[in-house]
């Protein structure tokens, strides 16, 4: 039986904000609050999870690469891409207690 990814609209774009600020940071070298714990998470994730939320939100270039780049980049359906994404933005919430943010 395959195991259905839920996570709220409202979590979902909580995570994804806090994600392209974090990009933001890194990428000019400035600290923000849950950074580190944030890298760790990252670090926590299936090697295809990791990839997909780097090159979406935490790449220098993220903010002009899109989800259909990405997808077809690694060799995925979209279908696939969106199931491993929202697995990837719920295993963050969780581990980083996202609401805290």
């Amino acid at each position: 039986m395959k195991q259905r990814v839920v996570m709220s609209k409202q979590d979902e774009e909580q995570i994804v904000k806090f994600l392209y600020k974090a990009g933001i940071h890194i990428n000019m070298e400035m600290k923000l609050k849950g950074l580190e714990e944030l890298q760790q998470a990252v670090q926590k994730l299936e090697m295809t999870e990791a990839e997909i939320i780097t090159r979406k939100y935490l790449a220098r270039e993220s903010d002009y690469t899109s989800h259909q780049a990405i997808y077809k980049d690694l060799g995925m359906s979209p279908g696939s891409y969106k199931k491993h994404r929202l697995r990837a933005l719920t295993k963050l919430a969780g581990e980083m207690e996202i609401r805290k943010f």
